[in-house]
């Protein structure tokens, strides 16, 4: 694309104009500020942030990038194949196009052109949980990186290979950090607090203790470090410490602060003139000092404490993270904070706050297309809370199917919030008895008039309280002469059943473990069968559900099951993986994998769909992670990758958040149609030529009082701002508008 005019001098023109009350700027439409409970494990401000207005975070688990100073965030696939979250982002301050990634499962990924792609960078590791990444000032080929536990490594040529330093063998590092040159000296936090110096790129250590300070969580260094030997350090029960002396001697330094639990410090570009240094606390949020940490002041106006930081199941998630700080020439200053209950900016230094929307309210969870789709031409989606959604010409228009759905205890003060879903799916006779099927996190919902009203079902167990959660919802074949639905759920691996349409559940048995997919027969009516598969492999069930026995895939993560709609006959099923695809023949005495598939062997398999037609066209559909769409028309023997610009786009058919639903969905009639539907953050895909391409379909997000605002536009994305549609909008200009571009929400957890 030819930029006709520059961005960057655009930008300025802009700012000008603004600044001189010559332009004024349109105020975007309302945000949702992350209804969705997205929190954000890492956050950090391009180091030409003011020029490329880039930014990075972690939100559940998944990267984020941002383009526009930091007001949209697109989700980052290409290249990442985690099973596991990642956990921390570094830019190379000297290289801004490296970037590494930490994970706590999968080693260290790393990306050379501004994480648009990426690639594990693991040789010499020896483990594959990894804490944080931090490379030189210097250059990006020389970088540390702690173990998750226990452990230091150390590259010289930029992460193709890593060493482990002996001197760190069983010590937990919780701070990485460089001087500015010509030092060159790496100083290191562990878990013990202990603040370690070494001189020579970490073959010796000179190492001092600070008495009762906890886990060293950060260090920020003086960029004057050379002639002022000046670093803080932020422990987790003592502080910040200073010293002036290069490490030698450490005092502390808290006058101001009532929160002495330390998430991050940050030292100004400018500290050998303004003194000026930042810190994040735990449960406080963010403090301010203009005297180099002699006093500080709490600058935490706008933000927000979620109660569930440090409850029950989140002990490890401390309401306040990681704290980034972008200047620009003229004094102004961006702060980005990622924290447990959202993401926050901060655009005039941390004076105030204001709330980001990473994740989207309409993310899509559940998709189903009617039986009859070759004459009603119906498809019906269900949202992580903005509830669900009918088209019935194909998805070209979309109406909100809520009535009897809201949420008004849970959705609080959030507009957009209606529902929490899960999987949706079409009665077998929908044609006649006009039934569709979904489900909150344990209510069992049916509409018996095409999606227009809801019923609610509370499925009981036969223990009090005995209640499913965040099931997965199977309907029989013949469900027109049976009535019969199943639960599998996903909490417990208890299996529930229906023979009355779902008015009332009975619990049956328990598969053996927690149920991530559960598929039945397409001869259930007569052979009573039904496979479930779970954490640690497959089970199956030939009494519909009232005994099982482990199957196959022994200790496998069964994510995705998919079953020939001629099972009678040809025994095939499809079993996706964390560990890679694998197939059966014999209905599954045994499994292999594809001997000339098109991805690796042990790529992580995200969907796996059949064509209905599969006895004939031998078609299937495969998602692996972090590689995307690939296609097999011989029953697959073989796979070639379709979709080939999906990546590109940054999108990748998968689940978002416990998974209960395929996101890739065939057309009954594929076999004249060739459609396909998939689904991928908030946009739904349809392909009308095999897979090979696709177009996105546009869901509208729907508020409690029945409007609906503009549409989302990308995978997990803000919505489009329309004078931002450039190729990118400078950090400057997106500081100076930041202001006016956000209103401030309260929110309630979720």
């Amino acid at each position: 694309m030819v930029e006709l005019f520059p961005l960057r001098r655009l930008s300025r023109v802009v700012a000008g104009l603004a600044a001189a009350g010559l332009l004024m700027l349109p105020v975007a439409p309302s945000a949702s500020a992350h209804t969705p409970h997205d929190d954000i494990a890492d956050a950090t401000l391009s180091p030409n942030f003011v020029e490329d207005g880039v930014a990075f975070s972690i939100s559940r688990g998944i990267l984020l990038k941002s383009v526009d100073g930091a007001l949209s965030w697109t989700r980052i696939v290409r290249g990442l194949d985690n099973i596991s979250d990642l956990v921390s982002i570094h830019v190379s301050p000297s290289e801004p196009d490296t970037l590494f990634l930490a994970s706590n499962g999968d080693g260290i990924y790393k990306s050379t052109d501004q994480g648009e792609s990426w690639d594990r960078v693991n040789a010499g590791l020896g483990r594959a949980d990894v804490r944080l990444v931090v490379s030189s000032p210097r250059t990006s080929d020389v970088a540390f990186a702690a173990g998750g536990t226990t452990g230091l490594f150390r590259t010289s040529d930029g992460g193709s290979t890593w060493e482990a330093i002996t001197a760190f063998g069983d010590i937990s590092v919780r701070s990485i950090a460089f001087s500015p040159e010509p030092d060159g000296s790496v100083m290191l936090g562990d878990a013990e607090g202990g603040v370690h110096r070494s001189e020579d790129g970490g073959e010796t250590w000179l190492t001092s203790a600070l008495d009762g300070a906890g886990p060293v969580q950060a260090i920020a260094v003086s960029p004057a470090f050379d002639s002022d030997g000046t670093f803080f350090v932020g422990s987790e029960q003592a502080g910040i410490f200073k010293t002036t002396d290069a490490g030698s001697s450490f005092t502390a330094v808290n006058t101001g602060m009532d929160d002495l639990a330390i998430s991050s410090v940050v030292v100004s570009e400018g500290f050998a003139s303004d003194s000026a240094v930042w810190a994040s606390t735990q449960d406080s949020g963010v403090f301010s000092s203009l005297d180099g940490g002699t006093t500080w002041r709490q600058t935490s106006d706008g933000l927000i404490n979620d109660p569930q930081a440090g409850s029950p199941g989140y002990e490890d998630r401390p309401a306040y993270g990681t704290l980034s700080v972008s200047d620009d020439s003229n004094g102004r200053r961006t702060m980005l904070l990622a924290t447990f209950n959202g993401l926050y900016l901060s655009a005039d230094s941390g004076v105030e706050w204001r709330e980001l929307e990473t994740l989207s309210s309409t993310i899509l969870v559940g998709l189903a297309v009617s039986p009859t789709y070759a004459s009603d031409s119906t498809v019906a989606v269900t949202t992580y809370i903005n509830g669900a959604f009918l088209s019935e010409d194909g998805g070209t228009t979309w109406t909100a199917a809520n009535d009897g759905l809201e949420e008004t205890t849970a959705s609080r003060k959030a507009p957009d919030r209606i529902a929490r879903l899960y999987g949706i799916t079409f009665s077998p006779a929908y044609e006649s008895d006009h039934t569709i099927f979904s489900a909150t996190s344990s209510k069992f919902l049916r509409s018996t008039d095409g999606g227009r009203t809801w019923n609610e079902t509370v499925p009981q167990g036969t223990k009090a309280g005995d209640i499913p959660h965040q099931f997965t919802i199977v309907v029989s074949p013949s469900y027109a002469e049976d009535e019969t639905i199943l639960l599998g759920d996903g909490s417990t691996g208890d299996v529930f059943i229906s023979t009355d349409g779902g008015l009332g559940f009975s619990e049956l048995a328990n598969v053996g473990g927690l149920i991530r997919s559960i598929v039945v027969s397409p001869e259930f009516a007569t052979d009573d069968t039904l496979f479930a598969g779970t954490g640690h492999g497959i089970f199956r069930s030939v009494n519909r559900g009232s005994t099982w026995e482990a199957l196959g895939l022994k200790g496998e993560n069964v994510g995705s099951l998919a079953v020939s709609p001629q099972f009678g006959t040809d025994q095939t099923m499809f079993a996706g993986t964390l560990a890679g695809l694998f197939i059966t023949t014999d209905g599954g005495t045994t499994w292999e994998r594809p001997a000339t598939a098109g991805f690796r062997p042990r790529d992580s398999i995200e969907a796996v769909a059949l064509s209905p037609n599969f006895v004939v066209d031998g078609t299937a559909l495969v998602t692996a992670r972090g590689r995307g769409l690939f296609r097999s028309t011989d029953r697959g023997k073989t796979f070639e990758p379709v979709g080939a610009d999906l990546l590109d786009r940054n999108l990748l058919f998968d689940t978002f958040s416990k998974s209960t639903a395929s996101p890739i969905v065939f057309s009954p009639a594929y076999a004249s149609d060739r459609t396909v539907f998939g689904f991928s953050g908030t946009e739904l895909l349809k392909s009308t030529d095999d897979g090979e391409t696709w177009n996105a379909i546009v869901i509208p997000r729907t508020m409690r009082d029945g409007s609906a605002e503009p549409p989302d536009r990308g995978t997990a994305t803000n919505r489009s701002i329309p004078w931002l549609a450039l190729p990118a909008a400078t950090g400057v200009l997106a500081s100076i508008v930041a202001g006016v571009l956000f209103r401030r929400r309260r929110r309630q957890p979720s």
